[in-house]
């Protein structure tokens, strides 16, 4: 149950409840600013088989909203922001009211997971299954992963919340702290194993980050760009964005070796030229990654031999397949 603050009754009293604060008079009829602590919801539960009517939160217009669990620990609190850019915190979106949950999907790697917000026309727990997770302007899903459930201070009320319910276990949360340590992370460009969706700008380069047994930063600037002037100078041919993931190699050439593709799953911004070449084809939702074979002269899906160099990048697509059911 959310906790009210009242105003006591008195002969002459004013009580208003704008930003946390109520106005009564005092003696000789002078009004006397009194500060309450702010209110904040609470939230009962972070499992879907378990939500009450209650559970449901709204979170439209808000740039850091604070949840609170049935705990009486001090810090029981959650802050929860939606999403910085150019180092300013952007609020939640209009309509974004929901239930938050624990998302871990069936073929989910070790430490990944993480605290989505369904979305949902009412506050029905059984609306959950016709809802949708609300999304972030690239397309992806908003979400709050696991290393920074573990890592981050502002977090503890949700990283205590999970280990009660037993939806995390504290070897994941260690695990994630020892890989993680200082640093930062990107939750949209974070991935834990092969078919994760990523977003990608079709001029420019991928910023990845891979978690497996240690955490990889890796640039991939090589599905994207083709060479011009004679090889003397790298272009983007297509601008645009849209989202993408790795896939193993189903090519019977590729058989016992480890080789992967790219494939365009959504287009965001619409697709257009920018350099005048035949190499690259238009990215299309649905379909691989595809460029020109220089040696064969035919076109081809563009492809990655994880085993064939030992760089960063190699490394850190070695730990996606390695998390990953490989059938």
């Amino acid at each position: 149950m959310t906790p009210f603050t009242f105003c006591r009754s008195k002969p002459i009293s004013y009580c208003a409840s704008n930003r946390g604060y109520s106005v009564e008079a005092g003696k000789a009829g002078h009004l006397v600013s009194q500060r309450h602590p702010k209110r904040h919801k609470i939230v009962s539960t972070l499992n879907p088989a378990l939500f009450l009517p209650s559970d449901y939160v709204d979170l439209s217009g808000k740039t850091r909203p604070a949840v609170s669990f049935p705990s009486k620990r001090i810090g029981a609190r959650g802050v929860i922001p939606y999403q910085s850019r150019d180092s300013r915190r952007l609020p939640f979106p209009p309509q974004s009211a929901g239930f938050l949950y624990y998302r871990r999907d069936q073929d989910a790697a070790p430490l990944e997971g993480s605290i989505c917000l369904r979305v949902t026309s009412k506050n029905a727990p059984a609306s959950f299954d016709n809802g949708h997770d609300l999304l972030l302007p690239s397309g992806l899903p908003w979400r709050i992963i696991l290393p920074q459930i573990a890592c981050h201070a502002g977090l503890t009320a949700l990283r205590a919340q999970l280990l009660q319910e037993n939806l995390v276990t504290e070897t994941q949360l260690s695990r994630c702290r020892t890989i993680l340590g200082q640093g930062y992370i990107y939750p949209e460009l974070t991935l834990f194993r092969l078919s994760q969706e990523f977003p990608i700008r079709f001029s420019g380069g991928l910023k990845l980050t891979t978690v497996g047994d240690v955490m990889h930063r890796f640039q991939l600037n090589s599905p994207l760009f083709i060479w011009m002037d004679n090889h003397t100078r790298v272009d983007y041919p297509w601008a645009g964005s849209g989202l993408a993931c790795f896939e193993p190699s189903a090519d019977p050439r590729h058989s016992g070796r480890r080789v992967i593709h790219m494939r365009i799953t959504k287009i965001i911004d619409p697709v257009s030229s920018i350099v005048d070449q035949g190499t690259l084809l238009k990215p299309e939702a649905g379909e691989l990654l595809t460029r020109l074979n220089p040696h064969s002269r035919t076109f081809e899906p563009w492809k990655y031999h994880l085993d064939a160099k030992n760089n960063a990048t190699s490394t850190g697509l070695r730990a996606l397949w390695n998390n990953s059911r490989i059938s």
